[in-house]
């Protein structure tokens, strides 16, 4: 058990610096299931109690000052990366977030959605309000909100009269303990209009935090409750643009919301274009099958921009077809591999460009796994995705070289 755990710590004590860095530079986060000794959050305790009771019992064995060593170290690289946490860029959490929820699948939940719409027709402002409150209390009794900071009797009385509305169901019963559950959910939800709109930096953080200490059902309640209220306000939004009197509401609503799948498949396969520009003209070194030295890093990003513009302008179908085939539009499986056969054309980067180098520029969206840097050497290999490439590979004369 010591031998293991002491290549478990040496593991540990190599990656966490890099990722303290990276932390700081707000290029990933990750939610860790132990925190240091000078946390004051007790839910580590029995990891630190194993810990002292195993050195107690090994005190006299030659392993033990290594075993030391490596635990003080432990601790201090997670008090670094705690501080480093509570310094870093905030944007890191909504990331977190976003990206944690793509590796679910919700068509079902959509499905239903539209089913449920269809059962309430007409569809009515009010009608929308009820259904989103349902919703939000349903997240609350499975727990999802029970880690956040028991609120104040002054935040309980604010949020309270949201509770009291006409539009709840007629036998609902409002107790203290949904009272409190509802507050907490406000503190990471927002008031835009008729809207409950998720803060994601806070939420993000909210989740990151507690991560490890939600099962399974509630961690995908977390991201169902996101999934049905952006469908619930988009149907509020349908309505309320035919009255210029809520044309300010619907403007407040975050611009990715109102995306379609299209919009948002085009972005992130260009915001990682444009993240890999950033190194344009810096001196890397390769060493590829066959081939080994030092070569000038560039890809022709503000092309391969207009390109993906048209793609989106005058090709829109065929990527709505492309992009049924993953679970979403966003997801590493549906980017990864696109991003990956426009970088095998030639046209469009430096001879020399090595994949594996793009990994910084995947980092910001799919963090720090290996995976999305290895499919962008993946094939999708269907005619679906053959046919888009294609229509892509068609746009170099109408975009040439300058």
């Amino acid at each position: 058990m010591v031998h293991s755990l002491i290549g478990m710590l040496t593991d540990a004590n190599d990656q966490l610096p890099i990722y303290i860095e990276d932390l700081k530079q707000a290029k990933c986060i990750e939610p860790f299931e132990v925190s240091s000794k000078q946390d004051d959050d007790d839910k580590h305790f029995l990891f630190w109690f194993f810990i002292e009771k195993l050195c107690e019992e090994v005190r006299h064995e030659e392993a033990y000052p290594i075993l030391k060593r490596l635990i003080t170290q432990f601790n201090s690289l997670l008090a670094e990366a705690e501080i480093a946490k509570l310094n870093c860029d905030p944007v890191v959490f909504k990331e977190f977030f976003l990206r944690k929820k793509e590796e679910f699948n919700f068509e079902n939940v959509v499905i239903r959605f539209y089913r449920k719409l269809h059962r309430i027709q007409p569809i009515t402002l009010g009608k929308l309000k009820k259904l989103e409150l349902e919703v939000v209390l349903k997240a609350l009794n499975q727990g999802i909100f029970d880690y956040a900071e028991k609120p104040s009797r002054q935040e309980v009385n604010k949020v309270a009269p949201e509770l009291e509305s006409d539009f709840l169901p007629c036998d609902f019963e409002i107790t203290d303990k949904v009272l409190q559950r509802y507050a907490q959910f406000r503190q990471f939800a927002e008031k835009r209009g008729h809207m409950l709109v998720f803060n994601y930096e806070r939420y993000g953080l909210y989740v990151v935090d507690n991560f490890h200490q939600f099962d399974d059902d509630q961690i995908r309640a977390i991201f169902e409750l996101d999934v049905k209220l952006h469908l619930i306000h988009k149907e509020m939004m349908r309505g309320q643009a035919e009255t210029a009197h809520h044309a300010e509401e619907i403007q407040e609503q975050p611009q990715e919301d109102l995306q379609s799948d299209v919009d948002r498949f085009i972005d992130r396969v260009k915001a990682i274009f444009a993240k890999a520009a950033e190194k344009n003209g810096v001196t890397l070194s390769a060493n590829a099958k066959g081939w080994s030295g030092q070569y000038t890093f560039f890809v022709d990003a503000e092309r391969i921009s207009k390109m993906l513009d048209d793609l989106r302008q005058n090709a829109e179908q065929k990527v709505k077809v492309y992009l049924d085939l993953f679970k979403g539009c966003t997801s590493v499986s549906a980017v990864a591999p696109f991003v990956g056969e426009i970088l095998d054309i030639e046209e469009l980067r430096v001879k020399e460009l090595q994949k594996s180098d793009m990994k910084f520029a995947l980092e910001p969206f799919y963090g720090m796994s290996a995976t999305a840097v290895g499919k962008l050497s993946s094939k999708v290999g269907n005619t679906e995705s053959e046919m888009l490439i294609n229509i892509f590979k068609g746009l170099l004369r109408k975009y040439p070289k300058p």
